[in-house]
């Protein structure tokens, strides 16, 4: 089948996401698409425009992380180019989030998405944003005036770790994706 005049605005059905810089840069657009549905109150479109955003940002967390994972045994990773890029700080992240973050957190609606306390706020790396988002339990979100999208992930405790909420701005995210893909 060979694509229409019409068609190149639109994915064909069952596309999947063929490059890192495409699901990034899908992802950019869902996100002002997202936050312009949400404003208007398109509820619908708007989860729709989510769904397709996070099959997207699956395929960049897969894609950064399993380059880490071959190389971070490698002499001299701390040195590299692409782990400086995984050491970029997105956002902020509440270590532990204690038992009354978590229920507050996951008491929130949809749309009013925060961080419980302030305290115990530390930077939050590409990196383990990635992994947040991997591991997320609950994701929250706020539109700000300007529409800015920022995210919030609850990642439950496991292997030792305590449970935890990040947040950073999707713009800011896909930007620190796109640098550490140039290092690939």
């Amino acid at each position: 089948m060979s694509l229409q005049i019409t068609e190149f605005l639109v994915a064909l059905p069952n596309q999947k996401v063929q490059s890192l810089s495409e699901a990034i840069r899908q992802v950019l657009n869902l996100s002002a698409g997202f936050c312009k549905s949400w404003t208007k109150g398109d509820y619908p479109d708007a989860r729709s425009t989510s769904a397709e955003a996070f099959d997207c940002l699956d395929t960049i967390i897969g894609h950064l992380l399993r380059i880490r994972d071959e190389r971070k045994n490698s002499p001299g990773w701390n040195d590299t180019d692409y782990k400086k890029a995984l050491d970029q700080v997105v956002g902020k992240l509440l270590k532990p989030a204690i038992g009354g973050h978590r229920t507050a957190f996951l008491e929130l609606q949809q749309g009013n998405g925060i961080i419980p306390s302030t305290d115990g706020l530390i930077d939050l790396t590409l990196e383990v944003a990635l992994n947040k988002l991997k591991h997320h339990y609950s994701v929250n979100f706020a539109v700000t005036p300007s529409s800015q999208h920022i995210l919030y992930v609850l990642t439950d405790a496991g292997i030792g770790q305590p449970h935890t909420i990040s947040r950073f701005d999707v713009e800011d995210f896909c930007g620190a994706c796109k640098e550490a893909s140039r290092f690939i």
